[in-house]
């Protein structure tokens, strides 16, 4: 390539890439939201606090047998069963990076940032990945700008979520040990990586068989690699046993009623429906990987590393509910994105002729007339055709629409934060993590109660004439008034959240 049109390629990039920042930062919704969200970024304030648990703070006047103490806890924490406090229920790795950040530049910027780093990270790292497993630099860069694209990465670069920041750690890692050979130093890199996306999400040590594949095949790389990844193992082995008592368990507690075999069906289904979507139809073509005249290294690799997430969370309950419930395997996509373009690149593909008017008599296609006709190689049409594909499926999925719905839980938290006071107590579960994040305020979990137990709580309100307030998304409001009946009045709304205030019982 000529150095005039060399720069003008790189400034094409660098302006591509700083317009796919100004979109996630503008876009983004750096809010305590749902479950994830607001679990992360409680955890975050925790650590920054200098703390690992939070307390559990019901009102004053609040009997301490009235109800057990896991009705309190807000979505993201669990009753510390050594203590009287809150455990976080989510892996200490997000938090980590939103409290390294949140130290120089506050906790809601620094969620931003870690989003705009996280997705970039993407895009260049994977770009670096397919090359070093020999993907040809024009198809290398239309995969990047496909990954960073997507539905499902934007999904989850636009909210505090794991699932795309442990996406850009694997793939680091898997460049680092596919640098191995090199030098030393790149396998004691690719371990200290593995070993974050394992502390941001523990699941991830399912590839760690793919990345000792990657990894050049002798002892001392291995070593190495492990050397790596020893600080992180220890930061969530104390992590894990100072709030759980023991190294192996995490705040999930036991999930294997969510696994079963009867699963794996319906979600083979999904993956066939989905798939396609988030990553394109082309993604398609890593079926023919076998068939590749690559070396079997690779082949296992990208074999092992695109497919064990899948096939693990194939038997999990939640995997085939909704699209965005591919974020499980999210960190499997790239490799089946590589092997695709490992395949597509071995076709040769025509050019295609586009005129601009009729040609003229005695012009053919084979020979057409100058300035008459415009020429495209058939494989960057490909690439047009699958950034429309990713362009129209994230205006169909309303991307760009996640702050809107997001910012709800915010408005929810700042209600609270301006009419209750903290150690309050409020009615709800799908905002009880924002509730407690901006305002400090307990939440009752509804969906818990037993009837004996609401009968108890609501004959204590109504001896003391005490008011209560609940703060619900629709699919709430109906369940809140039957499991506590009386007299409801509908306070304010909050987009898609209102405020609701019991004043009594019913007449």
């Amino acid at each position: 390539m000529d150095r005039p049109r060399g720069r003008l390629t790189l400034l094409a990039v660098g302006a591509a890439l700083a317009a796919y920042a100004f979109f996630i930062a503008w876009y983004h919704a750096p809010y305590a939201g749902g479950s994830d969200s607001s679990g992360y970024l409680n955890s975050a304030r925790l650590l920054l606090a200098g703390r690992l648990t939070a307390p559990l703070t019901p009102p004053a006047e609040f009997p301490p047998d009235l109800l057990p103490r896991a009705l309190l806890a807000p979505l993201g924490y669990s009753p510390n069963p050594r203590g009287s406090d809150l455990v976080p229920s989510y892996p200490v790795g997000l938090p980590l990076h939103f409290a390294a950040a949140g130290r120089v530049i506050g906790l809601g910027p620094a969620a931003t940032l870690v989003a705009v780093l996280a997705a970039l990270g993407l895009v260049g790292l994977l770009y670096l990945t397919a090359r070093e497993l020999g993907v040809r630099p024009g198809w290398a860069a239309g995969l990047a700008a496909a990954a960073g694209l997507s539905p499902l990465t934007l999904f989850y670069a636009l909210q505090p979520m794991s699932d795309l920041v442990t996406t850009t750690w694997t793939v680091l890692a898997m460049l680092c040990a596919l640098r191995s050979a090199r030098h030393s130093g790149w396998a004691l890199a690719a371990g200290a990586a593995f070993s974050v996306s394992v502390l941001v999400r523990p699941t991830n040590l399912l590839l760690v068989l793919p990345a000792l594949v990657a990894l050049v095949p002798n002892r001392r790389a291995w070593f190495t690699f492990v050397a790596g990844g020893v600080p992180g193992a220890r930061i969530l082995a104390a992590y894990n046993h100072a709030l759980y008592g023991r190294i192996l368990t995490t705040g999930y507690g036991d999930v294997s009623s969510l696994f079963a075999f009867k699963n794996v069906l319906i979600t083979l289904s999904h993956y066939a429906l989905w798939i396609p979507v988030v990553a394109s139809p082309l993604v398609l073509a890593a079926v023919a990987l076998p068939f590749l005249r690559v070396s079997r290294r690779k082949k296992a690799l990208l074999v092992l590393w695109g497919g064990i997430l899948p096939a693990f969370y194939a038997f999990y309950a939640c995997t085939h509910e909704h699209w965005w419930y591919l974020r499980f395997i999210l960190p499997s996509l790239p490799a089946a994105g590589i092997a695709a373009v490992l395949v597509l690149q071995e076709v040769r593909f025509p050019t295609v002729l586009f005129a601009a008017r009729l040609l003229p008599a005695g012009d053919t296609p084979a020979n057409p007339g100058p300035g008459r006709s415009l020429q495209l190689p058939l494989t960057l049409v490909l690439v047009l055709a699958t950034v429309a594909w990713m362009a129209s499926w994230n205006r169909e999925l309303r991307i760009r629409h996640t702050e809107l719905d997001e910012r709800a839980y915010r408005l929810a938290g700042e209600w609270a934060a301006q009419n209750l006071r903290p150690g309050d107590l409020v009615v709800g579960c799908q905002t009880s993590g924002a509730l407690l994040y901006y305002a400090g305020v307990s939440s009752l979990n509804f969906n818990e109660l037993t009837p004996e137990q609401s009968a108890r709580f609501l004959a204590w309100l109504d001896r003391g004439a005490r008011p209560i307030h609940a703060v619900l998304y629709p699919f709430e409001v109906d369940p809140v008034r039957a499991a506590l009946p009386g007299r409801w009045e509908l306070v304010t709304e909050l987009r898609q959240a209102s405020v609701w205030r019991r004043t009594g019982p019913a007449p």
